[in-house]
């Protein structure tokens, strides 16, 4: 993998249509961040049987899980009544779609609904590792004020992180890569 340097990550996020199908991104789902973490775990399940020898039983793997966690300032976008860039973790966190009143506002509002969302973490060269969280829910939404320039930590779990190193055996919980 190539170096990696922190100022050279880019996050785009967007709404996927149903669970388990990751969403296409283009220019327009680019969104500025502050830091962007995706991680991955699977368990290993110790099987307990009994062999008659001394032998172990070979682990399994037990479920994956991940996480992303990402901050980004609450600036608007420059134009007024157009959503701002996190447009979509911010639907995904409220639950709802944004009232968008034309070059007035862009509210949200509380709802129960779920917005399933893929999250690209793009980093520059090419060669380094690019990974997306597909089917991520937003699970922790926080607002930071009181300093020179507002903040929103979003952190969500994903069913998985895909990367650009698992491209080559193509093994994703729902059949895709995601995107790679």
């Amino acid at each position: 993998m190539a170096d990696v340097f922190e100022r050279n990550q880019r996050c785009y996020v967007a709404i996927q249509s149903a669970f388990g199908t990751a969403a296409a991104v283009t220019g327009s789902n680019c969104c500025l961040i502050t830091t962007l973490n995706t991680d991955a775990t699977q368990a290993e399940i110790q099987r307990p049987d009994k062999t008659g020898t001394l032998d172990e039983i070979i682990a399994q793997g037990g479920r994956r899980i991940a996480s992303v966690d990402l901050t980004f300032s609450a600036a608007g976008n420059g134009s007024a009544g157009v959503a701002p860039d996190g447009s979509a973790f911010l639907q995904s966190a409220f639950g709802k779609a944004p009232t968008v009143s034309g070059g007035t506002s862009v509210t949200y509002t509380l709802d129960d609904l779920l917005y399933y969302l893929s999250i690209y973490n793009y980093n520059t060269p090419s060669g380094a590792n690019q990974m997306v969280a597909f089917d991520a829910l937003v699970n922790k939404f926080e607002f930071s004020f009181g300093g020179d320039v507002p903040m929103i930590s979003i952190g969500a779990e994903a069913s998985w992180v895909f990367d650009s190193a698992q491209a080559s055996d193509g093994t994703t919980p729902s059949g895709a890569k995601g995107g790679l």
